[in-house]
Order: structure tokens, then C-alpha cells, then sequence
């Protein structure tokens, strides 16, 4: 599923994630964890594809059962947060973005702390829509603090921490 989604061939990727997700409904239980893991990767296959309402749908029955299952301020529900976040700032719903991604932060920071990677890239997401919004200065102090706990965690080099440093390349060129 996901090597096949890497290599461009999204129509076995979703077929592969169907199965997937069909065979664990049926042996785990459609409340299982592991089929809130493959309905976030197939929303995301959708995210990429355009299939909004469907990737929504997704995301959101991903989200529940993986509150139902690890509790609403787990680490993982953030992480689907995140991605409900990047859906609705991609179809310009930025109050509801917001709230995801605020969320997704305040989990991150709560549980793992405010020095975690996760907590970062939720900072580095919500920077991207106040960018969009034109929120300058508070994108600003959000990708600097993204970028500076980046670095100190994976390197100067990292593939993450290149592209934080050029979303605030980006934020600059945009004033």
C-alpha cells in the first residue's frame, strides 16, 4: 500500500488499502486500532487525489476510533488531528483547520512535551495556515520555534528540518 502509493500507483494502493481494511473489519472488529490506521493511510491516498468529501469521511471515523481507543489526548489522535488540519486548510476551511491543528498542538505539548518533534510539526502546520491567512508575525515565531527544535533534535541536514526552513524561506518571500 504505501510503497505503492510512493511509486505513483495510487489504484493498488487504494485497492490494497480496501483489502486491507476489509480483512481487519472482518478478523478485529471495525472499532479495531489497526483499521483506524488503515483508514488514515487511505484518506490521506484520497487527500492526495482530491477526494475531499471522502478523505473527510476517513479521517474522521480514523479519529474516533482512535479516540475510543486510546483516549482523546493520545499522541496518535493528534496525529490524525494534523492530518484533518492539512484537509481543511487545503480546502481553504481555515477556522476549522485551526482547531485541529490547535488541538493536535495541545495534545503534543501535554503529553509529550513542548520539546517534542510532534509538538514542532504541529507548529510548523498551524505556522502554514496563519501564513495563508496572512498572519505574518505569529507564522513567523511558530516556524522559528519549529525550525530551532528541528535542528536540535535531527540534525541541520534532515529532510524535515529543510523543509521547515523552507516554509520560512516562503513566509519571507511572501511579505
Amino acid at each position: 500500500g504505501c510503497f505503492d502509493r510512493q511509486v505513483g500507483r495510487d489504484p493498488d494502493a487504494e485497492a490494497l488499502f480496501e483489502t486491507a481494511i476489509g480483512i481487519r473489519e472482518r478478523v478485529l472488529g471495525v472499532d479495531d486500532l489497526s483499521v483506524g490506521i488503515g483508514l488514515n493511510n487511505l484518506a490521506g491516498l484520497y487527500r492526495e487525489q482530491g477526494r475531499n468529501a471522502e478523505a473527510r469521511a476517513l479521517y474522521e471515523r480514523s479519529l474516533a476510533i482512535r479516540e475510543k481507543a486510546l483516549g482523546a489526548d493520545h499522541p496518535d489522535v493528534g496525529k490524525i488531528l494534523n492530518n484533518l488540519g492539512v484537509l481543511h486548510r487545503s480546502l481553504g476551511e481555515h477556522a476549522q483547520a485551526a482547531a485541529y491543528y490547535k488541538r493536535a498542538l495541545a495534545i503534543a505539548e501535554k503529553v509529550l512535551g513542548p520539546e517534542h518533534l510532534e509538538a514542532g510539526f504541529a507548529r510548523n502546520n498551524l505556522s502554514l495556515l496563519y501564513r495563508m491567512q496572512g498572519r505574518f508575525a505569529e507564522a513567523e515565531t511558530l516556524f522559528k520555534d519549529s525550525l530551532a527544535l528541528a535542528e536540535r533534535t535531527l540534525g541541520p541536514a534532515h529532510r524535515h528540518v529543510v523543509t521547515i526552513r523552507n516554509n520560512l524561506a516562503d513566509l519571507y518571500k511572501t511579505q
